[in-house]
């Protein structure tokens, strides 16, 4: 398991443990047997995710590093916006490029959605444009997570369906990859 992977996985087990009861915390001894790490490597992730202000430690008055960690509101925000939670801790094996049928698809998305006899026509126009922007954007040599981000939210507000099968579309793990280094830029 990669780092990426184990502070993925430490978000997404303080994020849930937070919907079931937002006071409880995770000790460190539960993490280590979910993850099967050392304790020296858990109190790296975790003093990571405690430095970029996604995870809130408990430190006792001596010795472990610290008792136990709880997501903060910084956390549940990434973990609550999937795509970018996926592109800021992507799950290992993400090094190819977008492959043909991402682009393929959402042109077809765009060419379906010009027969839609449910919207409005002005409607229609924009999702369209937001669909065919997000494939020019993928096209770049950079394409910017923000660009990306403010076209699906276009979409999201005048077709929220069509919303769901662009996110599953760009949460190709090609994708994926490229948007989160974008994030770092």
């Amino acid at each position: 398991m990669t780092g990426n992977d184990i502070r993925r996985k430490i978000l997404e087990m303080v994020f849930a443990r937070f919907k079931e009861h937002p006071y409880h915390r995770i000790t460190p001894k539960e993490f280590m047997e979910t993850l099967h790490i050392k304790l020296s490597e858990l109190n790296f992730h975790a003093v990571y995710l405690e430095e970029k202000g996604l995870l809130e430690l408990q430190k006792p008055l001596e010795g472990n590093v610290f008792v136990g960690a709880r997501i903060t509101l910084e956390g549940i925000d990434l973990c609550e916006d999937e795509y970018r939670f996926d592109a800021a801790f992507p799950a290992s094996g993400e090094n190819k490029p977008i492959p043909e049928n991402i682009f393929l698809a959402l042109d077809e998305l765009a060419a379906g959605i010009k027969k839609s006899q449910s919207m409005k026509v002005d409607d229609i126009d924009i999702v369209n444009h937001s669909i065919e922007a997000i494939g020019s954007e993928l096209r770049n040599d950079a394409p910017r997570y923000s660009v990306i981000k403010k076209h699906v939210g276009v979409i999201r507000r005048k077709y929220p369906p069509m919303a769901e099968k662009v996110v599953r579309l760009l949460k190709s793990p090609s994708v994926t990859r490229i948007l989160r280094d974008s994030l770092w830029k």
